[in-house]
């Protein structure tokens, strides 16, 4: 059997609407929403 051991190799933040968009928006609104969001998320591991 196999072990798989996760491993960290640091942390990012990005901005929540890269993390999560909302599809019901056309693609110009959502790219729009990118552009203009000024939140960051917790750190994320990479």
């Amino acid at each position: 059997m196999t072990t798989i051991v996760p491993i960290r190799t640091g942390t990012i933040r990005i901005r929540p609407s890269h993390r999560a968009g909302d599809m019901g928006l056309p693609v110009w609104r959502r790219r729009l929403t990118m552009l203009t969001d000024r939140d960051w998320t917790e750190p994320l591991p990479i």
